[in-house]
Parts: C-alpha cells; structure tokens; sequence
C-alpha cells in the first residue's frame, strides 16, 4: 500500500512537531532543577510525562 507525499509530509510534521514538544519540556525541566528541593523527583517525573506524551502521540500518528 502505498502512502504518498502527502501522508509522509503529514507524518514528517507530527514527528517534528512530536520531537520538538519532548525538548522543549527537556529544557523546560533542565532550566527549573536549580530552583527545585528534589531535582531528582522533578526530573523522573518529567521522563514520565514527556514518554507518556511522546508515546500518545505516536499512537495517534499511526
């Protein structure tokens, strides 16, 4: 089955889009650690729900 310029456009766009939300809440979570009491908790917690989005969102691409 073939999927065309269009869907591998749409799919470049999502992925992108997908990549940059998960470095933005990266950098997002590396500039706050210093202000934190518990930089190891803010940053597991991070992983958790920059994965948790990132794997949402793949779902919904495929």
């Amino acid at each position: 089955m073939s999927v065309g310029w269009v869907g591998l456009a749409l799919a470049l766009a999502g992925g992108m889009g997908l990549g940059g939300l998960y470095f933005a809440g990266l950098w997002w979570t590396v500039r706050r650690l210093p202000e934190t009491g518990h930089p190891a908790l803010v940053t597991l917690a991070s992983l958790a729900t920059r994965l948790g989005g990132l794997l949402a969102g793949l779902w919904l691409l495929t």
